[in-house]
């Protein structure tokens, strides 16, 4: 299948109790709404997480958008390490450890356009 330039959206849907799950439709709409192809990739435990990013870096996605804590992070991560695709990240966790450390906003709607203007959180 080729994917080339769309956005693999990695969920987990029981991250944040059910937040992510509940943040991810509104996630791809947006994505929709800006004229991306984005698909969504519903992780149901890390290791199911790492291997959907994977084959979706693989098959050429240009990002990975880690929506969850920090095990989505972690997965989405261990798929991009070493490669050429980006990696956003939408805070959707119960605790949301790393994104604390990285200074990016815990809020996902705070976050967002901090990384939709720089591809980043905002640094």
């Amino acid at each position: 299948m080729d994917t080339s330039g769309d956005v693999a959206v990695l969920v987990s849907p029981a991250a944040g109790r059910g937040r992510a799950g509940v943040l991810a439709a509104d996630i791809l709409a947006a994505f929709a709404h800006c004229g991306l192809a984005a698909r969504l990739l519903p992780a149901t435990t890390g290791a199911e997480g790492e291997r959907q990013a994977a084959r979706a870096v693989a098959d050429g996605a240009a990002a990975v958008v880690a929506v969850g804590g920090d095990g989505t992070v972690h997965a989405a991560l261990q798929a991009v390490a070493g490669t050429t695709t980006a990696l956003a990240v939408v805070p959707a966790g119960t605790g949301n450890d790393l994104v604390r450390a990285l200074g990016i906003p815990a809020s996902p709607v705070a976050a967002a356009p901090g990384a939709s203007a720089t591809g980043s959180h905002g640094r």
